[in-house]
C-alpha cells in the first residue's frame, strides 16, 4: 500500500474518501532553545485505497512578533506559549473536519 503525502489541507480533503475516518497528530519541539516547531498530521484512506497524510508545519523564532506578543520575560516562556496557542488552533482544525486522535500506518506482511 502506498502512503502519498501533501502539504496543504484542501488537497488532503479532495484525496481522501469521504467514508473513511480521519484521524490527526500534533508533535511539537525547541530546537536550541530558539526555534519553536509545531506540526499536524492528517491521515485519511484515499479514493484510490492509498493511505493520504497531510503534514503542516509551523514555525517560530524567539525574537518573532508573534512569540515575543505573549509578554513573559523570559523568551522560552514564550516559546512555550506560542506552542501551546498554535496546538490549540491545530486540534481545533483537526476536530473541525472530524478527525480523531490516532494515525494509519504502513505495515508490510511478509510471505
Amino acid at each position: 500500500m502506498l502512503v502519498e503525502v501533501v502539504h496543504d489541507v484542501d488537497e488532503f480533503l479532495s484525496k481522501i474518501d469521504p467514508g473513511s475516518d480521519l484521524h490527526y497528530e500534533l508533535r511539537t519541539a525547541i530546537h536550541r532553545g530558539e526555534v519553536a516547531v509545531v506540526e499536524l498530521f492528517l491521515y485519511g484512506i484515499g479514493k484510490s485505497s492509498a493511505i493520504v497524510k497531510c503534514s503542516v508545519i509551523e514555525l517560530a523564532r524567539w525574537s518573532d512578533e508573534k512569540v515575543v506578543v505573549f509578554g513573559n520575560s523570559n523568551a522560552f516562556e514564550n516559546l512555550k506559549a506560542w506552542i501551546r496557542k498554535k496546538e490549540r488552533e491545530f486540534k481545533n482544525l483537526a476536530e473541525s473536519l472530524g478527525a480523531t486522535p490516532g494515525r494509519y500506518e504502513f505495515v508490510r506482511l511478509n510471505g
